[in-house]
């Protein structure tokens, strides 16, 4: 029997039913499938290589310490990103809003000679996204994260906030209003 393979073939769900029963080995595989999507939501608040990771552990630490409470009839996913929320929102009460250079941006890539003007242009509207975004506060800003860069649905993101599909709709809405005119504070609704 080949462990790895037979694991890879399960459930999100069936897989932290047995890590709920004490097979914690198989964390390492929901680990495989989930850390690089946890790690981009992290890093789209904290945008900070060593602190996101740092975080991403303490996701994975608290899936393990608070495993029991876990509902085989809920979705893993959304379970996972509930945890995540609540690692994310105890690290700013935590330190406040600490924000650190884009460990992108275009002063990191200014020896490449390969950059043309697109990538430069591009990467300005990304460090324009992401100063704007920095001027939400942190429920339009995770609703907006969760939505448009975690491609989650309305659904799954009310269960992650717990709110309705309605609430999470409105929110959304005005917190992308409220992103545009950060973005563009001369034009109008």
């Amino acid at each position: 029997m080949n462990y790895n393979r037979d694991a890879n073939d399960l459930t999100d769900n069936s897989l932290m039913e047995k890590v709920k029963g004490g097979n914690a080995q198989l964390l390492t595989v929901l680990f495989m499938r989930y850390h690089k999507d946890i790690y981009r939501f992290i890093f789209r608040f904290v945008r900070h290589k060593e602190e996101s990771q740092d975080l991403l552990q303490t996701v994975f630490y608290r899936v393990l310490k608070y495993k029991h409470t876990y509902k085989e009839n809920y979705e893993f996913r959304t379970w996972l990103y509930q945890i995540t929320r609540n690692v994310v929102s105890d690290n700013f009460k935590k330190n406040g809003l600490v924000y650190y250079s884009d460990e992108n941006s275009l002063a990191d890539k200014a020896d490449d000679s390969l950059l043309i003007d697109q990538e430069i242009e591009k990467q300005q509207q990304i460090d324009s996204l992401n100063l704007a975004l920095d001027k939400l506060s942190f429920n339009d800003r995770e609703v907006i994260i969760l939505s448009r860069f975690q491609n989650l649905g309305y659904v799954e993101i009310a269960k992650i906030l717990n709110s309705t599909e309605g609430a999470v709709r409105v929110k959304l809405h005005r917190a992308i209003n409220e992103l545009k005119l950060i973005l563009h504070p001369k034009s109008t609704k």
